[in-house]
């Protein structure tokens, strides 16, 4: 194996351990209902579809639907009921 090969392995490596970081962030928002660390697992142009929103992820709190039905899907941090 050359260096070029070596390095390649490296690189996907690594990306494959920034992609597992990002997973974990993603279910650490889910299940402390964190919207901001939510939206921080996402680019700024990325688009979402769940079955409540379609549209730019990170412009979710100024969709038509409003900041009411966010914040009642995701309450504020430490605000959650157990």
């Amino acid at each position: 194996m050359d260096d070029t090969q070596t390095l390649a392995r490296i690189r996907a490596l690594i990306d494959k351990d920034e992609i597992r970081d990002v997973i974990y962030r993603y279910c650490r928002a889910v299940d402390r209902c964190d919207l901001e660390l939510m939206l921080s697992c996402y680019h700024p142009d990325a688009r979402d579809h769940h079955t409540f929103f379609i549209g730019n992820a990170c412009s979710a709190r100024s969709q038509s639907w409003g900041v009411d039905t966010v914040e009642y899907i995701w309450p504020p941090s430490g605000t959650a009921s157990p």
